[in-house]
């Protein structure tokens, strides 16, 4: 099969029935539910369905070491892409490739929810080692790091930069 990419070693099948993904918080505007792993799908991809809350903005960031897409499941949001905004709405889809700036911000009717794929995985990592469990969540306010820790971890571990955001886009974090 051409470009087939063959497993390092064999990778095991995974099935989570409805809400059963492992959770992860960022902070107290953004949930993640872990759908696919870095670690079981042998880095080839990562999945996570993510639900942020009216207002939260990602950090206006590029990705130097691998791609992003989102599917918008529920609620609206703006999607900074380069130099352009779209909208967002149930049924939209993005792809980030690598060195696009981007960003997104959930409208004031919000939450949104949105399936979120990076490929190669490796960002989900940056979750899974610096989000809070959910027993922890209930009192979680703040990201677990500062901002200066988490662009330098983002930069040095990730390959992502947090860049100036363009105008009229939140600063968050």
């Amino acid at each position: 099969m051409s470009g087939h990419i063959p497993a390092a070693a064999p990778l095991a099948p995974v099935a989570y029935a409805p809400g059963q993904a492992p959770e992860l918080w960022w902070s107290r505007e953004l949930h993640r539910r872990e759908l696919a792993t870095g670690e079981q799908t042998g880095d080839r991809f990562a999945l996570s369905e993510a639900t942020a809350d009216a207002g939260y903005a990602s950090p206006f960031h590029v990705h130097h070491d691998d791609d992003e897409a989102i599917y918008v499941l529920d609620g609206t949001i703006d999607l900074y892409l380069g130099d352009q905004v779209h909208e967002g709405r149930p049924g939209a889809w993005f792809f980030m490739p690598r060195e696009v700036p981007h960003g997104y911000v959930v409208r004031a009717d919000g939450p949104a929810r949105m399936l979120i794929l990076t490929a190669p995985a490796g960002f989900d990592r940056f979750f899974h080692e610096h989000g809070q469990r959910p027993a922890d969540a209930g009192g979680a306010g703040a990201p677990a790091l500062s901002r200066d820790e988490g662009e330098r971890v983002l930069r040095e571990q990730y390959g992502i930069e947090l860049l100036a955001a363009p105008d009229g886009y939140p600063t968050p974090w």
